[in-house]
């Protein structure tokens, strides 16, 4: 995973076109290791967690960045899931809406990116479909109690110790 962190801070500083893509599939890949490794944990009532929904977590996660491929419609159809049935299936296999799932997913990004990055909290805020840094900002503090400018600057006095 670190050298995935240090493949992202290398493209980030890379004005290549291809520089969004490797950061975006780096991330991905990060995400996929990460919930390969907590899945247990994450949901502790399930012993063998159902594939199909297992699946749906980790299309969701390569996807996040992608508003069409994480609409409740979009994910019901591909996952054989009825569309007025969706939200429940998900509530009953995660224990928290498919909405909270999804914002929770995003502030772990902006967090990463503020933490690993220099890019600018409107570009992340833009980038994860956040009306502005601003509302960025306002959730991260009500999920985390911690802006985005307290993690960077966590993020700096890390750094230069």
């Amino acid at each position: 995973m670190i050298s995935l962190f240090e493949i992202i801070m290398i493209e980030n500083k890379n004005p290549d076109a291809h520089a969004k893509f490797i950061i975006r599939s780096s991330m991905a890949s990060i995400i996929e290791i990460i919930a390969r490794n907590i899945e247990p944990f994450a949901f502790p009532n399930h012993a063998s967690i159902d594939r199909k929904f297992a699946d749906l977590i980790h299309f969701i996660q390569y996807n996040l960045l992608d508003g069409e491929k994480i609409t409740v419609k979009y994910l019901a159809s591909q996952f054989n899931v009825a569309e007025t049935y969706f939200s429940e299936y998900f509530k009953r296999n995660s224990n928290e809406t498919f909405q909270d799932y999804i914002l929770k997913s995003k502030l772990k990004i902006a967090e990463a990116r503020a933490f690993y990055t220099s890019q600018s909290f409107k570009e992340i805020a833009y980038e994860l479909g956040f009306t502005d840094s601003s509302h960025l900002n306002k959730m991260m503090k009500k999920h985390y109690n911690l802006g985005m400018k307290e993690i960077r600057k966590h993020s700096l006095e890390t750094q230069s110790t």
